[in-house]
C-alpha cells in the first residue's frame, strides 16, 4: 500500500464518518466548540505557567501566584466540563449516525436483486451490516473526534510556539518533520497488516456461519474431520495476519515514542543555550517545553490512532462500498394489469458459459388463461418461471407483458399486478393478519379477513384462540404446512394480481392438504392469469394450456386430454405418476405395474414379474432435511418418488455441489438391486417426501430363477449412467429411454 493510497483512504474514511453527521448541523457545532474550548485550554497552561516564572516568581508576588494557580485550575475544571459536553454530544451523534447506516444497509438489501445479488455472499453481507457498521460508530465516537481535537492541538501549539521564540520553534519544526518519516515506513506495511487480517476475519465468519447453517450435511456425509481441517486453515491464516497487524502496527507507535525523545532532546539543549546566553527567558524555556509536550503527546496520540483508523477504515470501506452500488433507478415503462398476455420470444439462458437451460425457448400465455410449465427435473421449469417474473433477465431473446420487453418495464409495476405462492411459504413472525397484510399494506382488516375467507383460511383463523392476531412464530412453525401455504395464497390474493404465480406451491404438503390447496387454486383462477410449475401433474390436469419442458426446450403443449392422445413424454409422465398412489388414511404408497413399465429400468419386463415387483415396494418417509441415504453407504435399494422434492449432492470444496433435484416420478439408486456397492452421492430430502423403496433381498428373490430380468435391469442401469456422470444420479423419465 502507497503512502498515497493510505493517506487517501484515511481521508475517505473521514469523510465518510463525517457525511453521516450531515443532518445534525446544532450537535456537531457543538462538537466542534467542545474541541477548540479544550485546545485554548491546552495553550492557555503554558502561557500561565510563563508568567508564573518571569513575573510572579522572581517579584516574589504571591497574590499573583495565587491568582495564576486559580486560574490554571478553573482551566482544568472547565475543560472537564467541556469534554462530558462532547463526550455526550459525539455519543448521541454516533449512535444515531451508526441507526442511520444500518437503516440505509437494510434498504440497500431490499434493493438487492437479479444479476447484482450474485456478487454478495449472504454470510459476507451480513458480516458487513454487523460488524463492519461498528467502525463507523468507533470511527464516529472515538477516532474521529480526538483526531480532530489532536490535529488542532498540534497547529495551536505550534503557532504558540512561533509566538514565543521563532528560531526555537523553527528548530523544533524542521525536526519533527525529520523523525516523523521514521514511524511513517511502517505505516503502509500496518495498513495492509491490518487490511489482510480484516479479509481474514471475514473468511473466518463466513466459514463458520457456513458451518452452523449445513452442520446436518457436515453429520450427514460424515465430514467432520475434513471441515475441521478446512475451517482449521483458516483460523491459522487469521492467527498469523493478526500477529503481523499487532507486531507492525505496535512498531509505529514505538518508532513515534523514540522520535520524539531524541526531538524533546534537541529542543531542551537549544533552549538551554538561549537562555544561558540570555537570549530566552526561563518561562519561556519552560512555556516552550510544555507546548513540545503537548506537541509530542498530540503527535504520538495520532500515530496511535492510526492503525484504528486504518483498521476502521477497511470497515468503513465495506459499508461505503454496499451504499456506493445502488440500485438501478426504476424508471422503465409502467405497465398496467395483464390485458393481452406473456411471450418469450426466442429466449436462451445458462447459469455456467456453454451449458444452455433454455435454448431459443418461444410460447405465449394468453392473458386470462391457466397455463402449467412440466417437465423432466432439470428440464429448465423453475427458470422459466423466473424469467416471467423478471427474477432473471435472459442471455438472449426476450420476455414481455402486453409487448412490452420486461427489460424496459418498471420492476414495480410488475410486481403490482403480479402475486407468487412459492413451495416454502415464507412468513415473518407476526400475526396471521400482519402476514397476510404484508401483501398490500394499505389494506383494511376486511380487505384481509376477504383474502383469508378466498383462501379458504377464514375458519381455521377464527377457530384459534388468538383468531388473526395469533403469531405464527419464527419462519411460521406455529402453523402447519397447509395453513402456512394457506396464509400465502391469502396474501398474494390481497395484492388482486392480474398474474398469480404458483411455484411448486403443493410439492411440499401431505396428499390430503395437497389436494385441498389445488381445489382452491383451482377456484381461484378465474379472471386472472395463473402460471404454475410443479413436479405433480395432477395440480396442472385443469389448466388451459400445459406447456411440456425438456432440456430446455418446448417438446409438447396443449390440454391434459390432448397431450395424453399424443403418447408423448407428458402421457409418459403422467403414467408413471397417476401409478403411484399414496393413501390419505395410513400414508401408505403404492405403485402400479404399468407405472413400473414405463421405467426405462422396467421396459420389456414380463407383467407377471412387474406384478411381483410392484407388491414388493415399501413406503418410506423422509423428513426435510434428513439424508435418505449419505455418499459411502452401501446400496441396498432402488428408490421411486411419490411426492417432495430431494437433491443429488456431492462434497466440493467449501461445502456441497447440487447434482441434480428429484422430483415426484423420478427414480434413483438403481445400482442398490444389483451390486453391493458404495453410494457415490448423498440424496437430502429438501422438503418433507414419500419414497417407495424396492430393496436388493426382494428383488433378487424375485428374479432368482429369471437371469433376463437381471441383465435387462443392469443393461438400462449401465445404459443410463453415463448421460449424468454418476451412476445413481437421477436423468428424467423418458419414453422408450
Amino acid at each position: 500500500m502507497t503512502e498515497t493510497t493510505e493517506r487517501t483512504g484515511m481521508l475517505r474514511t473521514l469523510g465518510f464518518a463525517v457525511s453521516r453527521l450531515s443532518d445534525r448541523p446544532a450537535a456537531v457545532i457543538v462538537a466542534c466548540t467542545c474541541i477548540v474550548l479544550q485546545v485554548a485550554s491546552n495553550l492557555f497552561i503554558p502561557w500561565v505557567n510563563r508568567h508564573l516564572l518571569d513575573v510572579a516568581v522572581p517579584t516574589r508576588d504571591l497574590n499573583l501566584v495565587l491568582v495564576l494557580l486559580g486560574a490554571m485550575t478553573g482551566a482544568l475544571v472547565l475543560r472537564l466540563g467541556v469534554a462530558i459536553l462532547q463526550s455526550r454530544t459525539v455519543a448521541d451523534l454516533a449512535a444515531t449516525a451508526g441507526t442511520g447506516v444500518r437503516a440505509a444497509l437494510l434498504h440497500w438489501v431490499h434493493t438487492l436483486e437479479g444479476d447484482r445479488a450474485k456478487h454478495y455472499d449472504e454470510a459476507d453481507l451480513t458480516n458487513r451490516i454487523t460488524v463492519d457498521v461498528v467502525a463507523v460508530e468507533q470511527v464516529l465516537v472515538t477516532l474521529l473526534p480526538r483526531f480532530a481535537f489532536l490535529s488542532l492541538n498540534i497547529v495551536a501549539c505550534v503557532g504558540l510556539m512561533f509566538w514565543l521564540d521563532w528560531r526555537l520553534a523553527l528548530v523544533t519544526v524542521v525536526a519533527l518533520l525529520v523523525v516523523l518519516n521514521l514511524p511513517r515506513a511502517m505505516a503502509g506495511p500496518a495498513a495492509l497488516a491490518s487490511a489482510e487480517r480484516k479479509a481474514a476475519e471475514g473468511e473466518v465468519l463466513t466459514a463458520t456461519r457456513e458451518s452452523l447453517a449445513l452442520r446436518g450435511l457436515v453429520l450427514s456425509f460424515g465430514l467432520r474431520r475434513w471441515r475441521d481441517a478446512a475451517v482449521g486453515g483458516r483460523f491459522d491464516d487469521l492467527r498469523e495476519r493478526a500477529r503481523r497487524a499487532a507486531f507492525t502496527g505496535s512498531m509505529v507507535q514505538d518508532l513515534t515514542v523514540v522520535a520524539f525523545g531524541i526531538v524533546k532532546i534537541a529542543m531542551l539543549g537549544l533552549g538551554a543555550i538561549l537562555v544561558v546566553q540570555g537570549s530566552l527567558s526561563v518561562g519561556s524555556l519552560f512555556a516552550f517545553l510544555l507546548l513540545v509536550n503537548s506537541v509530542s503527546a498530540s503527535a504520538f496520540g495520532l500515530s496511535s490512532i492510526v492503525p484504528s483508523l486504518i483498521e476502521s477504515g477497511t470497515g468503513v470501506a465495506r459499508v461505503r462500498s454496499l451504499l456506493d452500488d445502488s440500485a438501478p433507478a426504476d424508471d422503465g415503462v409502467v405497465v398496467g394489469p395483464l390485458a393481452q398476455g406473456l411471450a418469450l420470444d426466442d429466449v436462451t439462458f445458462g447459469y455456467t458459459p456453454g451449458q444452455a437451460i433454455l435454448d431459443g425457448l418461444s410460447l405465449t400465455v394468453g392473458a386470462g388463461t391457466s397455463v402449467a410449465f412440466v417437465g423432466p427435473s432439470g428440464s429448465g421449469k423453475s427458470t422459466v418461471l423466473k424469467m416471467l417474473t423478471r427474477t432473471l433477465d435472459p442471455q438472449g431473446g426476450r420476455v414481455t407483458w402486453d409487448g412490452v420487453s420486461l427489460a424496459d418495464a418498471s420492476r414495480a409495476s410488475l410486481r403490482t399486478h403480479t402475486g407468487i405462492v412459492a413451495q416454502d411459504s415464507r412468513l415473518f413472525d407476526a400475526s396471521i393478519q400482519e402476514n397476510i397484510r404484508t401483501g398490500r399494506l394499505d389494506a383494511t382488516d376486511a380487505e384481509v379477513e376477504q383474502a383469508a375467507r378466498e383462501a379458504e383460511l377464514h375458519d381455521l383463523v377464527v377457530a384459534m384462540p388468538g383468531g388473526y392476531l395469533t403469531r405464527v412464530g419464527p419462519e411460521g412453525r406455529n402453523l402447519s404446512g397447509g395453513q402456512r401455504q394457506r396464509v400465502s395464497i391469502a396474501r398474494a390474493l390481497l395484492r388482486n394480481p392480474s398474474l398469480l404465480v404458483l411455484d411448486e406451491a403443493t410439492s411440499a404438503l401431505d396428499s390430503r392438504t395437497e389436494h385441498a390447496i389445488n381445489r382452491t387454486l383451482e377456484r381461484l383462477r378465474g379472471g386472472r392469469t395463473v402460471v404454475s410449475v410443479t413436479h405433480r401433474l395432477a395440480a396442472s390436469r385443469s389448466c388451459d394450456t400445459i406447456f411440456v419442458l425438456d432440456e430446455g426446450l418446448l417438446v409438447e403443449q396443449g390440454t391434459h386430454d390432448a397431450l395424453l392422445a399424443q403418447d408423448g413424454l407428458y402421457a409418459s409422465l403422467w403414467t408413471v405418476q397417476a401409478g403411484i398412489e399414496e393413501s390419505n388414511a395410513d400414508g401408505i404408497a403404492k405403485v402400479e405395474p404399468s407405472a413400473l413399465a414405463l421405467l426405462p429400468l422396467f421396459q420389456g419386463v414380463d407383467a407377471a414379474v412387474l406384478s411381483g415387483l410392484a407388491d414388493r415396494f415399501v413406503t418410506v418417509h423422509v423428513r426435510e432435511g434428513e439424508s435418505v441415504f449419505r455418499k459411502g453407504d452401501f446400496a441396498d435399494a432402488l428408490y421411486l418418488n411419490v411426492r417432495g422434492r430431494l437433491t443429488v449432492e456431492v462434497p466440493d470444496e467449501g461445502g456441497v455441489r447440487v447434482l441434480r433435484t428429484v422430483g415426484a416420478g423420478d427414480f434413483f439408486g438403481e445400482l442398490g438391486l444389483l451390486h453391493d456397492v458404495r453410494r457415490t452421492a448423498t440424496v437430502r430430502a429438501s422438503t418433507d417426501t414419500v419414497l417407495l423403496a424396492l430393496f436388493r433381498s426382494s428383488f433378487e428373490r424375485l428374479v432368482a430363477r429369471d437371469s433376463e430380468v437381471r441383465d435387462r435391469v443392469a443393461a438400462a442401469a449401465a445404459a443410463r449412467a453415463p448421460s449424468v456422470g454418476l451412476p445413481e444420479s437421477v436423468p428424467p423419465v423418458r419414453p422408450g429411454q
